[in-house]
């Protein structure tokens, strides 16, 4: 599938960590990026001084578009990283690949010759390097 002169990128992220694997020149080199998205947990708002007085709301959406403008920035970060694959293979649970896999289809700057996504758990370094490479029929050493 892949010509000695394209670069083979995989990644494998969640929404902690993200792992490219770099098969350029069947050398495989390794980069992590570490997540900046905060776990939000908001609780219930503050009860007034007066007994059964009325409540403060706090406010659901204001977290929720942190989380997605944290999500964004995490996902341009990421793919700055593989702006020079020519073949992008993507790996990892549901929600995160589904979202760089959106952001890349609605993104213009980014014309990948193929992109192609799997589900997988946590895998180690070796067996990531390992799966990349047969997924692209590349030699890693």
């Amino acid at each position: 599938m892949a010509v000695k002169n394209n670069i083979c990128k995989g990644v494998w992220l969640d929404q902690q960590e993200a792992i490219i694997v770099s098969l350029e020149h069947e050398n495989p080199a390794i980069t992590r990026l570490l997540a900046e998205i905060e776990n939000f947990h908001p609780t219930g708002g503050s009860r007034s001084k007066t007994p059964w007085g009325p409540r403060d709301v706090v406010s659901e959406s204001t977290y929720l578009n942190r989380k997605k403008h944290q999500l964004r920035q995490y996902y341009s970060i990421i793919l700055s990283k593989l702006k020079d694959a020519s073949d992008l293979f993507i790996l990892g649970p549901a929600e995160a690949k589904m979202g760089l896999l959106k952001t890349i289809q609605d993104s213009k700057q980014f014309t990948f010759k193929s992109v192609t996504s799997q589900a997988s758990k946590r895998l180690t370094d070796k067996q990531l390097i390992a799966k990349v490479a047969r997924h692209f029929e590349c030699q890693s050493r």
